[in-house]
């Protein structure tokens, strides 16, 4: 057994890497000059051809890559029976060309009944053109073994074929096992990681970072796009011709994470498929913001896993934020799978359409019949869906829950006002000690509770204590993404601490948490901080305490849910920029309310009761998910940034905040921008009331300039106490990209206060009227329902109105519009040269028969009636003519008479 040492980085000759595999014997190993580290060996007359047992050890020369320069397989291992061992090498651009296996492996390929050995090795940016495996084809009955190594930016999507791994695929009979391994950016039409076709599978201690099948999700109707990380076709081919046999194979995923995933059709993190007697096994994982999108049939099942076909068992595995834009927000198991779930968590998982309306098991979709599931000691908790069974789906009396926990899970309805089946479509049996909160819709006989003898009880966290609550450790944290071409991780890089946390609050009363005061942080490099694992009892949410770009500042505050007392936990997480991470647990004691310090007023008012005032709350320094920070030179945002979903990949995202103002009723209002290409929806949740509407106004500008600003009234009145939570998330649409600006709470008896120029009191008022305040430049005010006062203006201003074109609809009710008070005239800039056509408001639906009423500032003489400029809309034009000119002031649309002494116009 003889060591050949590589003394040249040259494609081939004396001291070359080619010459030494030529003259090596089987057995033997290949090793590296020291004076090669770091350097790279440039392919340039084709791959590497390993005709026999070797074993390639990069350890003397750290950092030496080899390279396939983007036009050749790096290694191809052509000697079947045999073992190739390749260590502490980084393996990038290669390319494997041609059709079919031929061009499959871009770094490596190796024949049938082979073994090959993988340690802490790295491969960056290779490609198949063919079968797949971008990285690595393993052959016909081959022993493979993937040890502390690295796989990004691989891709198998050229081939188009249902084996297009982005990393690694293994064709039938063979066995798989990764340890230790993270797997970032690939990219494969079935696995955007792992393909694995019959063969045994084990997983652990591994990380699945932004893997991507969704290629192959057009290219359907045939099984393409499926797990976004990875793919399984069966663990056995112990039948005739090397088909699924009566030798039952395993699929082991243990101790991993999974994390912002993305497949098509089935499985936006693992799409995990066998066939009797193999056996699948998910445990000690986590399985986080995955996402599955339709293929080309329509399919998006199972956002976190899709499982199928195969006895299962979930154990000690936690599923938050994965996404489904049809069925099986985190988990959807079909075909003839029994299964059990045990200590497991399902939290924040969606499934929902992409116009919001459809989508069933926001949770878990069971879709797999008769067969017999158990669920027990987990935790079911807000997760959501568009249509019905925010929890679960499908199922029945053949799936049992015992000591399991289902929690404020939401079933959106269509949109409509049913408020049922929110945990789950199905009733299941039960096997005890399980609770529900909130119980079923009593006022509909179709809805039902998730066992007919649930407890129905707000989970005290004593409840939780044991449910759900083993958090998975992880052996490989969340990876950082390496640069192309960039060097792993040189061993024993000193690791980050991060230090156990513990606070208390009272109940109902937020808490700001320094997660980081304590802890061990670098001062050398970037790094960031996340929540790994989400409290039970309350919400989270990061702060970036105002500056963007210094994450050692950063806190947490922390909000118990309503009325809840008792301990809660959660973990957060820091990633540096090499790799490394380290994670803590933080404790929360909530306790009652002081005696002397109720949480709600005195029964007896107090003689000088807290004034409510008016509060907004900028979209920018929301917590964010998915957004960005914009902004752009004449926007008018009223603290001169603004959010939005351009230029992040997501279609979606949401901004959250909490409420600090004094308790009482308040009107909410959001400031946006309704631009003209796209028509994007949106959602307004106030103290869990939930109000939608869409962008789609169109009004002068594509971008978010001031001539697109608006405002809506999404909630006309909502009870609201300190501590509650509001959330805007939205959808952008074509070139709309949802972008916002703030949210206002306006107490709902207060009148227009203004510096005393304006005459709206309490007389002259619609009864219990809305007041719709603009601010300088153009406004989009919308009263929706009820009465409503709408002044476009700025009435603090010298020239009310001025340079400002306000869009102003009351909807239905009796609904005022302010042109005027006591002192100015609004909309007039006093230029002859123009007649008003730079400022002015446009009224689109003023109805007399509702009561509705302009007013204006002087006298009916001061003012004429006529047709609207051609270049406005359609309708009648109020033009104010006091000054010896003719000054445009509104346009009534649609409006064909109108008298200026009627009683629908009143001076002021």
């Amino acid at each position: 057994m003889a060591i050949i040492t590589v003394t040249s980085i040259a494609n081939s000759g004396a001291g070359s890497l080619r010459e030494a595999i030529a003259n090596a014997q089987s057995g033997d190993t290949i090793k590296f000059s020291s004076t090669l580290a770091g350097q790279t060996i440039t392919l340039t007359s084709g791959q590497l051809e390993i005709n026999k047992g070797l074993t390639i050890d990069g350890s003397g020369a750290a950092g030496v890559k080899i390279s396939g320069n983007n036009t050749s397989r790096i290694f191809d291992v052509t000697a079947s029976s045999s073992s190739f061992t390749l260590r502490n090498l980084t393996l990038i651009n290669g390319r494997a060309n041609g059709t079919g296996e031929a061009g499959a492996g871009g770094a490596i390929r190796t024949a049938g009944g082979g073994q090959l050995i993988v340690e802490n090795s790295t491969f960056q940016n290779n490609a198949s053109f063919g079968e797949g495996g971008g990285a690595i084809w393993a052959g016909y009955n081959s022993t493979n073994t993937i040890l502390n190594s690295t796989f990004n930016g691989n891709d198998g999507t050229s081939g188009q074929g249902e084996r297009g791994g982005g990393a690694i695929a293994v064709k039938s009979k063979s066995s798989l096992t990764v340890k230790n391994s993270q797997f970032t950016n690939n990219k494969g039409t079935n696995g955007g990681a792992i393909n694995s076709l019959l063969s045994g599978l084990t997983v652990e201690n591994s990380t699945f970072l932004n893997n991507d099948s969704t290629a192959g999700g057009p290219l359907g109707p045939h099984t393409k796009g499926y797990g976004g990380a990875i793919y399984t076709d069966g663990a056995n081919a112990s039948g005739p011709n090397a088909t699924p046999g009566p030798q039952g194979g395993l699929i082991t995923i243990r101790s991993s994470r999974f994390e912002s995933n993305t497949g098509a059709g089935q499985g936006g993190g693992l799409f995990l498929f066998a066939y009797p007697p193999d056996k699948v096994i998910v445990e000690n994982t986590i399985i986080t913001k995955n996402k599955v999108v339709e293929d080309a049939k329509g399919d998006a099942l199972g956002g976190g896993l899709r499982l199928g076909n195969a006895e299962f068992t979930i154990k000690n595995t936690t599923f938050t934020n994965n996404q489904a834009l049809d069925q099986g927000g985190g988990l959807w198991v079909g075909e003839k799978s029994p299964g059990t779930i045990i200590d497991s968590t399902f939290s924040g998982n969606r499934a929902e359409s992409a116009d919001q309306k459809e989508g069933l098991g926001g949770a878990i979709t069971l879709a797999n019949g008769s067969n017999p599931v158990d669920i027990v000691n987990t935790l079911v908790s807000d997760n959501y869906a568009g249509f019905q069974g925010g929890g679960f789906w499908g199922g029945g009396s053949s799936t049992t829950v015992k000591d399991s926990v289902f929690v404020d899970n939401v079933a959106n309805n269509g949109g409509n006002n049913w408020n049922i089946k929110n945990h789950t479509g199905t009733q299941f049996g039960d096997r005890g000690g399980n609770i529900q909160w909130p119980p079923k819709n009593p006022n509909d006989s179709t809805d039902v509770n998730v066992t007919a003898n649930v407890r129905l009880v707000d989970p005290a966290p004593n409840d939780l204590r044991d449910v759900g609550s083993n958090i998975p450790v992880v052996g490989n944290p969340v990876p950082s993404i390496p640069d192309p071409g960039s060097t792993p991780p040189l061993p024993n890089t000193p690791s980050l601490i991060a230090r156990a946390d513990s606070a208390t609050t009272r109940q109902n009363i937020p808490v700001r948490i320094n997660l980081l005061e304590n802890d061990s942080l670098p001062n050398d490099r970037p790094f960031t901080l996340n929540i790994a694992n989400r409290p039970t009892r309350g919400r989270i949410q990061i702060n970036n305490n105002g500056t963007l770009q210094n994450t050692s500042d950063d806190f947490v505050l922390y909000t118990p849910k309503n009325n809840i007392t008792g301990r809660d936990s959660f973990t957060y997480q820091i990633n540096t920029g090499n790799g490394t991470s380290a994670t803590a647990v933080v404790r929360v004691a909530i306790a009652p309310q002081s005696p002397t310090q109720p949480p709600t007023a005195p029964s007896q008012p107090s003689s000088s009761p807290t004034p409510l005032r008016t509060l907004r709350y900028e979209a920018e320094q929301m917590s964010l998910n998915n957004y960005k920070v914009e902004s752009l030179d004449n926007s008018q945002a009223s603290a001169k940034r603004y959010i939005s979903l351009r230029s992040t990949g997501e279609t979606s995202g949401s901004a959250n905040g909490v409420f600090r103002g004094t308790a009482g009723t308040y009107q909410v209002r959001v400031g946006y921008y309704d631009e003209n290409d796209g028509q994007s929806s949106a959602t307004v949740t106030v103290a869990g009331q939930r109000k939608n509407f869409k962008l789609d106004k169109d009004l002068l500008s594509d971008s978010a300039m001031h001539d697109a600003k608006a405002v809506v009234t999404t909630h006309s009145s909502v009870a609201l106490k300190t501590g509650d939570r509001f959330e805007i998330s939205a959808r952008l649409d074509k070139g709309e990209f949802a972008r916002f600006d703030y949210i206002q709470f306006v107490p709902v008896k207060q009148r227009p206060t203004g510096t005393g120029k304006s005459t709206t009191n309490a007389r002259t008022m619609p009864k219990n009227a809305d007041v719709l305040r603009g601010a300088e430049g153009n406004d989009f005010l919308d009263g929706g329902r009820g009465n409503d006062v709408l002044v476009g203006a700025e009435t603090r201003s010298s020239t009310p109105g001025r340079n400002e074109r306000d869009i102003l609809i009351g909807g239905k009710g009796a609904d005022r519009f302010q042109l005027g008070d006591k002192s100015h005239v609004f909309y007039n800039d006093g230029k002859a040269n123009d007649a008003g056509l730079r400022d002015y408001a446009l009224i689109k639906d003023f109805n007399p028969s509702q009561g509705d009423r302009i007013y204006l500032h002087g006298e009916a003489d001061d003012y004429r009636i006529g047709a609207a400029p051609s270049t406005n809309s359609r309708g009648l034009g109020i033009y104010h003519t006091g000054d010896g000119q003719q000054e445009l002031i509104a346009v009534i649309e649609n409006q064909q008479s109108l008298n200026l002494r009627s009683h629908n116009l009143r001076f002021v």
